[in-house]
């Protein structure tokens, strides 16, 4: 009987307990549902390219739920040389983001010649336009994206003006223009022999 009697103590104690009890790791007093006073360690955990939502340590050490920008970059998207290239010409490389391989393949829409007002007649500015195909698809339509060239060789003194004139999940369209005329291969066309680089920065907010 007595027996029987702890055992149905035990059980009304087990069940009258709050529902919604504070449970304090390393803290005899928790403020919170769970409080955990020292330091939190997680393995394992995917990562996700396309979930926008974070974690964040608020101002009274709690963590909260945030919308953070998703960036993806790109280094090292390779600009064609047009001194070898012509409409149509297309080629393609790997490039890894975020832990994802994708598939580069250019192809050049646009390739003409305008003047601007600091050049002499002679001389042409070289543009061209290029579209960038990704495969597999990017994880979101990009909402913004930066873009900076580079030749990757400190004694070139070539520089490029780029700006986007498309961008999609699966593609994104560059105006290229080389911008100084010192180191022109040919005043005529001021077309560039070598490959040259831009890094690439999309970020979706």
């Amino acid at each position: 009987m007595k027996k029987i009697t702890k055992r149905l103590i035990i059980l009304i104690q087990f069940f009258c307990l709050p529902t919604f009890s504070q449970v304090g790791i390393g803290t005899n007093a928790p403020t919170a549902t769970l409080d955990i006073n020292g330091n939190l360690a997680i393995r394992s955990v995917a990562n996700n390219t396309t979930n926008t939502s974070g974690l964040t340590i608020g101002a009274d050490n709690k963590v909260y739920k945030t919308v953070l920008p998703v960036i993806l970059a790109f280094q090292r998207m390779q600009i064609p040389p047009c001194n070898s290239i012509s409409v149509g010409s297309s080629g393609s490389y790997t490039q890894v983001a975020a832990g994802v391989t994708y598939t580069v393949t250019w192809n050049v829409l646009v390739k003409d010649t305008g003047t601007a007002a600091n050049l002499a007649n002679n001389e042409k500015a070289q543009k061209l336009q290029v579209r960038y195909n990704f495969s597999p698809a990017l994880p979101f339509t990009p909402t913004a994206l930066f873009m900076t060239a580079n030749s990757e060789v400190a004694s070139d003194g070539n520089t490029f003006s780029l700006n986007y004139a498309s961008v999609t999940s699966t593609s994104l369209t560059v105006n290229i223009t080389r911008t100084e005329m010192n180191s022109a291969e040919s005043i005529s066309s001021n077309c560039w022999a070598a490959s040259y680089f831009f890094d690439l920065m999309i970020l979706n907010q």
